[in-house]
C-alpha cells in the first residue's frame, strides 16, 4: 500500500465527492470500494462531513452538495485538492460575478501571499492561473507584484520575514 505523511507543494493531495444524498454516497462507495465511512459530527451531533478509510487510513471524503446546487440540476461532483502550502479558493463566476466594488475605502483591494519558498509559489501560480510578476526590492528580500492584463497591480507575493515562527504556515491575506 502506498501511504503519505507529506505533499510537495503543487501535488494533488486530496479529493472529496459533494452529493446531494450523503446516505446513499457512502452505501455506494463503501459497496464499491470496501472503504468505511467515518463520520464527523459537531457538538450537538449534527453530521459535518465523511472520511472514507481504506485499511484504516483516510483515503477520501464526501460532503453535502448545497441544496441550491442540487436544486439547479449540478450532479454529484469529485474535486481534486492541490497542496499549495497556502489556502486559496478558485472562482468560477455565474449569477453572481464577484465583487461589485473594489479598490475604494471601506472595500477590497488587496491580497498578499506570505510564503515560506516564494520561487516555488511563483511558478505554482504563474503556471495555474498564467500570472506574471514584476519583482520591488525589499529590506529583507523581494516582493512580487502581481501583474494583471488592465488592471495593474492584482496583489503581492513575499516571501515570509526570517522572525516568523516556523509553526505558522504560508497564507493568503486580504
Amino acid at each position: 500500500m502506498s501511504t503519505r505523511e507529506s505533499y510537495a507543494p503543487g501535488t494533488p493531495c486530496w479529493i472529496d465527492l459533494m452529493a446531494p444524498d450523503v446516505e446513499a454516497a457512502k452505501e455506494f462507495y463503501t459497496s464499491l470500494f470496501g472503504w468505511t465511512a467515518q463520520d464527523s459530527h459537531d457538538d450537538d451531533g449534527t453530521w459535518i462531513y465523511t472520511n472514507f478509510l481504506h485499511d484504516g487510513q483516510v483515503a477520501a471524503g464526501l460532503g453535502r452538495q448545497p441544496e441550491e446546487m442540487s436544486a439547479a440540476g449540478m450532479p454529484p461532483a469529485w474535486s481534486t485538492y492541490v497542496a499549495t502550502g497556502a489556502v486559496v479558493s478558485a472562482w468560477q463566476p455565474g449569477s453572481h460575478r464577484g465583487a461589485e466594488v473594489c479598490n475604494e475605502p471601506g472595500t477590497w483591494s488587496w491580497n498578499e501571499l506570505m510564503t515560506r519558498d516564494l520561487e516555488a509559489a511563483s511558478a505554482f501560480y504563474s503556471a495555474v492561473f498564467g500570472w506574471g510578476y514584476e519583482d520591488m526590492p525589499m529590506p529583507y528580500g523581494t516582493y512580487r507584484v502581481i501583474s494583471g492584463a488592465d488592471e495593474g497591480g492584482l496583489g503581492g507575493l513575499m516571501a515570509m520575514p526570517p522572525n516568523v515562527p516556523d509553526e505558522i504556515p504560508s497564507y493568503w491575506t486580504v
